[in-house]
């Protein structure tokens, strides 16, 4: 998505600016230059290091404009100094060559600074990222989407959060829909407070992975395969140490200090 009028979008930001005057806040040789409206309140800064600043105030909200090389970051908040979209432009030689890079949206639960939701668009690619948050503000649901040619909005993946009665993750279901629909679930166990989380990961309700730790230095994980075949790894401080090769539960093959050669 292409806008021609780009460069305006710094520059109508900035409402009857008065003569240039130094930032009182900086030193005398810093070389940021303030411009603020008739009343007092900032437009735009413009520093030979940080690019250029502006300031707007619209329908009771603030939106900041910022130049970093080729890039321009508008960040606008609401009444409540409450993040609610950030946009992002690159620019070009001319304002026609100015390219409309992402958008994000953020809405939040009545007056609190709890997120409900968020929203990120990005244009080159056509994706379009949508996530719900809990009423303790965790991720609830996320999902993905592609938006084709004729602006249809069609949903590539999906995850969904539940939690146990402290906070954590207790499971964890990821879905894709294209070419063909796979679902992947983790679910995770706590056996020991303050420990790494046991695992199980399973593909279209069959286990494939299982991580159980024996201490906080100290797991095993187990691949399972088509066929009845399965690897069991065990991990120490990070070295796998033991791999086992299984067929139906029994052992078939093993090798010892795994990673010495």
């Amino acid at each position: 998505m292409r806008r021609s009028c780009l460069p305006a979008v710094i520059f109508c930001l900035v409402l009857a600016p008065v003569p240039a005057q130094k930032n009182g806040a900086a030193g005398p040789d810093d070389g940021v230059t303030v411009y603020k409206d008739v009343v007092g309140h900032l437009r735009m800064a413009v520093s030979p290091d940080t690019g250029l600043l502006a300031v707007n105030g619209y329908n009771g909200n603030r939106s900041v404009a910022c130049c970093y090389g080729s890039r321009i970051i508008r960040r606008t908040y609401d009444t409540l100094s409450r993040l609610c979209k950030t946009e992002i432009w690159k620019t070009g030689a001319a304002a026609e060559a100015a390219e409309y890079i992402s958008v994000q949206t953020c809405a939040y639960r009545g007056n609190t600074s709890m997120l409900q939701t968020s929203s990120v668009r990005h244009f080159p690619d056509g994706k379009l990222e949508v996530t719900a948050y809990d009423a303790r503000g965790r991720r609830e649901q996320y999902t993905g989407y592609h938006i084709d040619a004729a602006g249809t909005r069609i949903r590539d993946s999906s995850t969904k959060w539940s939690y146990d009665s402290r906070g954590r993750v207790a499971e964890q279901i990821s879905v894709s829909y294209l070419p063909t629909e796979t679902v992947r679930k983790t679910v995770y166990s706590y056996p020991v407070p303050g420990r790494e989380p046991d695992c199980s990961c399973y593909e279209n309700g069959t286990i494939r992975i299982r991580r159980v730790y024996t201490d906080t230095s100290r797991y095993t994980e187990t691949l399972y395969f088509d066929g009845g075949y399965s690897v069991e790894n065990t991990y120490e401080h990070g070295i796998k140490s033991l791999e086992r090769f299984l067929l139906n539960g029994r052992e078939i093959r093993r090798n010892n200090n795994a990673n010495a050669d």
